[in-house]
């Protein structure tokens, strides 16, 4: 009775991040949500969030943002992270994933969208082919290479990576002196 008891009251944390929709708009794989914070929350500090995010998560905001609009409240970047394709019993190949972050910024709010999600990897020669880069669009990536797997471990990636975003967005800016 006690370990159906712990099975029933521990099935909702195996469960967590494990949602198998895959968030589509027109086809594509998309990611999108207004957040709202409270008004005190100017935007000018949110900017400062939003550059830092892409500062932090990316390493290098010189390289990584695209659009920089402090006056229309636009910070827009190209994301990248890598997750593992077993293409295979025999081969698993590391899938570069790239996408676009562009978060929009107002007082008191920010929305942020994630989209144009594009997919690399690399194929050894062998001597069945030549090898190199296949690349596309990771919206044909199921039908192309029934990589449901993959999907959802890209989206798995993104949603720790929206995580970030939304911590980073709800921090405070520190007034004290150094």
């Amino acid at each position: 009775m006690k370990s159906i008891l712990a099975l029933i009251l521990l099935t909702p944390l195996f469960s967590i991040g494990q949602n198998n929709e895959i968030p589509l708009k027109d086809g594509e794989l998309n990611f999108s949500e207004v957040v709202v914070l409270d008004s005190t929350f100017k935007k000018n500090d949110l900017y400062i969030n939003a550059k830092k995010f892409f500062v932090d998560v990316y390493h290098s905001a010189k390289d990584v943002i695209q659009l920089d609009d402090k006056d229309a409240g636009i910070v827009i970047g190209k994301g990248y992270f890598e997750t593992l394709w077993k293409a295979n019993f025999l081969y698993t190949y590391q899938l570069q994933i790239w996408h676009t972050i562009k978060i929009s910024i107002k007082d008191g709010k920010y929305k942020y969208e994630i989209t144009d999600f594009r997919y690399k990897y690399y194929v050894a020669p062998d001597k069945y082919s030549s090898g190199g880069w296949n690349e596309g669009n990771l919206k044909d990536w199921k039908k192309v290479h029934n990589g449901e797997k993959s999907i959802q471990d890209a989206i798995l990636k993104e949603e720790a990576e929206i995580s970030q975003l939304k911590t980073y967005m709800s921090k405070r800016s520190s007034t004290a002196d150094f």
